[in-house]
């Protein structure tokens, strides 16, 4: 199956990328206010020209969020900026239509109330909303509930009114690959020439741009699998940057020597493959059992220290136990917004668990939706994965081998989030979230118009 993926429509996408790149440079590294204007006024220019675009950016640029932009005293994240930005230019744009009388109010209704369906976005905002009023730390939960619920639900409704069918695609495997590439060549370079690494268990472990190695792992391995399946056959004329960008991945998530991490992967590129050819059931189960006994033997072979150590696995049954207490105490509500941290290192921290009093989250995905969001959180988590499977597994039907393929890469990406997130975090980071809605997106806009 061959695609004819292109991953810019044209040389227009090429330039207004370029620009709202120049932008965000002159406003990230600018210190004086005339040029931090300029910079941001250049960036809403293009996003006026290709929002699309300008999603792009906050999507690659999200997992640079310990390098906020300093105004002073205050500071925010960079993607945090450029999405509200890229925000207010879709709400002037509608003003404009309004005033000009090309668009009417009912019809600008209908298209935000089209955004609401599904329903899982919406319930999932919802829940997240009613959680601030029992949170024991407000102040914590309202930081959380703004950078990685609210505004990456902004990202996705502004991704559903402005890209495209025609250009769905290439927003998709772009979005993928240019992240992917980001993060993956930065690591490699940062890992060998700056040497700012994590020694544990006898091995120097990638950090890059992340506090952990395991934060390194968790959004790597939600990129290689779309990497991977672009450049072994359907990524057309992308296929040797996809190449590229699945080789650099692979060496950067070595390199983490994060143990979870090789078990996603594998259940990512067995969905992902499994999605594409015509012996789903063999092609999956072959690469379930083929990539984690490959890695496995590696890991012993050439990192023993690290591989063959059980200490991780007994911290993580020390820190469900302790989120399962938080469960019973709180089954309806949880404990909030990011309050983990501050409820387990007060009252349930086991003493076993003395080494590692700083654990901000509980290493298991239905155990860190209950903690944070309660019940509630745990059916909107049920639901937003019930929708997006049924229009991935919908996109697998299709006649059109693009959309296909666009499912694949997002269930491969999905598998990860579900399987490494058993044992690590799979939604509440920023980077994290903003992968999340790209993806979710991604087959929402397909499954539309298949």
């Amino acid at each position: 199956m061959e695609s004819q993926f292109t991953w810019f429509t044209g040389s227009s996408r090429l330039r207004w990328v370029a620009a709202q790149g120049a932008g965000i440079g002159i406003f990230y590294f600018g210190q004086h206010p005339a040029l931090i204007t300029l910079g941001l006024g250049i960036f809403m220019a293009g996003a006026a020209r290709d929002l699309p675009a300008a999603l792009w950016w906050v999507l690659w640029l999200s997992p640079f969020y310990r390098f906020p932009k300093q105004f002073g005293g205050p500071e925010f994240v960079v993607s945090e900026i450029l999405l509200l930005a890229a925000a207010a230019t879709w709400a002037g744009q509608q003003l404009w239509r309004l005033a000009t009388r090309r668009l009417t109010l009912g019809g600008l209704l209908r298209d935000v109330w089209a955004a609401a369906v599904p329903a899982g976005p919406v319930v999932f905002w919802g829940i997240a909303t009613l959680s601030l009023a029992w949170a024991e730390y407000p102040h914590v939960a309202l930081r959380e509930y703004r950078r990685v619920i609210v505004e990456p639900l902004v990202f996705y409704f502004l991704a559903v009114q402005t890209v495209r069918p025609k250009e769905l695609p290439g927003w998709v495997s772009g979005g993928f690959i240019v992240a992917g590439a980001i993060v993956s060549f930065y690591t490699l370079y940062h890992y060998h020439f700056v040497g700012v690494t994590e020694a544990t268990g006898g091995v120097r472990r990638a950090l890059a741009i992340y506090h952990s190695p395991n934060a390194l792992a968790l959004y790597l391995g939600k990129l290689i699998p779309p990497a991977v399946l672009l450049a072994v056959g359907w990524g057309g004329r992308g296929r040797l940057a996809a190449g590229l960008t699945a080789l650099a991945g692979l060496w950067a998530l070595w390199l983490t020597y994060s143990r979870g991490a090789w078990l996603g992967l594998a259940a990512a590129l067995a969905a992902g493959f499994g999605l594409l050819t015509r012996r789903r059931r063999l092609t999956a189960a072959l690469i379930l059992l083929g990539v984690p006994v490959i890695i496995g033997l590696l890991g012993l072979l050439l990192a023993p220290g690290r591989f063959g150590a059980d200490e991780t696995a007994l911290r993580r049954l020390y820190i469900w136990e302790a989120a399962l207490r938080m469960i019973r105490d709180h089954p309806i509500t949880g404990v909030g917004l990011d309050n983990f941290l501050y409820v387990y290192r007060g009252r349930y921290m086991p003493p076993e668990a003395w080494q590692e009093p700083d654990i901000s989250h509980p290493h298991n995905i239905v155990l860190d939706f209950w903690v944070r969001l309660g019940i509630g959180g745990v059916f909107a988590l049920g639901l937003l994965q019930v929708e997006f499977w049924r229009r991935v597994f919908g996109l697998a039907r299709s006649e059109r081998s693009d959309f296909r393929l666009i499912g694949a890469l997002c269930g491969a990406a999905m598998a990860d989030l579900l399987v490494h997130g058993l044992f690590d975090n799979s939604y509440f980071l920023i980077d994290l979230a903003y992968l999340f809605w790209f993806m979710f997106a991604s087959v929402r806009l397909a499954g539309v118009n298949r």
